[in-house]
């Protein structure tokens, strides 16, 4: 497998969650290579490690970050927009959220200028 491959098959799986992983590893290894499987499954055990962690540094950002952008919509907007950037689909995920707050906050304060 070159190393090309190995990203493309990593960018693949890295979006999976480990019920996914669990799937590919029990019921579809007809679907891919010995050595790919091997990837998939160091992947899975990776993932398992990364939810036993008590403190996670992507929750922590997250929870913070969704509290200033209710507080300063603008703020989460950008903050946002960057963690969408990311690769992780964790950061992507807080991201998601940090603008869903930002936009319902600053919904509601538009809804709470236009009533004063």
């Amino acid at each position: 497998m070159t190393e090309i491959d190995k990203d493309k098959l990593i960018d693949e799986v890295s979006g999976c969650n480990i019920f996914e992983l669990e799937l590919i590893c029990k019921d579809q290894k007809e679907l891919y290579t010995d050595e790919e499987m091997q990837l998939i499954e160091e992947f899975l055990e990776q993932k398992r490690q990364e939810s036993k962690k008590p403190f996670s540094i992507i929750a922590f950002a997250e929870a913070l970050f969704c509290i200033v952008s209710i507080l300063v919509p603008i703020g989460g907007l950008i903050v946002g927009f960057i963690m969408l950037l990311k690769k992780s689909p964790q950061w992507k995920k807080a991201g998601k959220h940090i603008l869903l707050a930002a936009f319902i906050s600053a919904l509601i304060q538009t809804v709470v200028f236009i009533i004063r």
